[in-house]
């Protein structure tokens, strides 16, 4: 069964081809432009998406590529070649978590985040007040300034990109409904004319 899935979760040698890498896509994506690597354009994932299909390894490097697309398909839409990128990002990242599997700590924490805390309201009020403690109590401060965070790794980097907790927490609004206040989002003109 195993052997059924590798097969079908990787991105498919047809789809990679029409790829003509002309480089329209490039301005249409939000990480090109804004960290200016090619390899994290559509065109560069692509290009190695083919080196991976042709029996290059799933290096660390390939991986954190394809991780850091936002999977917005924003360049579909520009691709004159019809290239469904989107399909391509998802088998890659299917690919890389069946050939690629990840160290215990890391399966653990995924597991918790995408199979309970992301599925569980209370678990995520529950997280905003924990992280809001962090900060207001020094305890953030304290563990940016005495290198603590360096022994997370990635994790401890990506803290501190973190936007802070604000009180009360947007959870409780969820599936509610607010009237309109304000004018309305009408031109000057159009206002004008009625």
């Amino acid at each position: 069964m195993a052997d059924s899935i590798v097969i079908f979760d990787k991105p498919k040698q047809a789809d990679l081809d029409r790829c003509v890498h002309c480089g329209l896509c490039l301005n249409a994506c939000p990480t090109y432009r804004e960290l200016g690597v090619e390899m994290d354009s559509p065109r560069g994932r692509i290009y190695q998406m083919v080196q991976v299909a042709g029996g290059a390894p799933i290096s660390e490097s390939y991986i954190e590529h394809i991780e850091l697309c936002l999977a917005c398909r924003a360049c579909e839409t520009a691709c004159p070649s019809g290239v469904r990128y989107g399909h391509l990002v998802e088998a890659a990242r299917a690919e890389i978590e069946i050939r690629a599997p990840r160290p215990l700590p890391v399966r653990w924490l995924r597991r918790f985040v995408f199979g309970f805390l992301l599925q569980s309201p209370a678990a995520l009020r529950t997280a905003g007040a924990l992280m809001y403690l962090y900060e207001a109590s020094g305890l953030q401060k304290l563990a940016r300034s005495s290198g603590l965070l360096k022994f997370f790794g990635k994790l401890g980097r990506l803290e501190a990109l973190a936007p802070p907790a604000e009180p009360p927490f947007f959870f409780g609004e969820i599936g509610k409904t607010f009237p309109a206040e304000g004018w309305p989002a009408v031109s000057p003109t159009c206002r004008s004319r009625a």
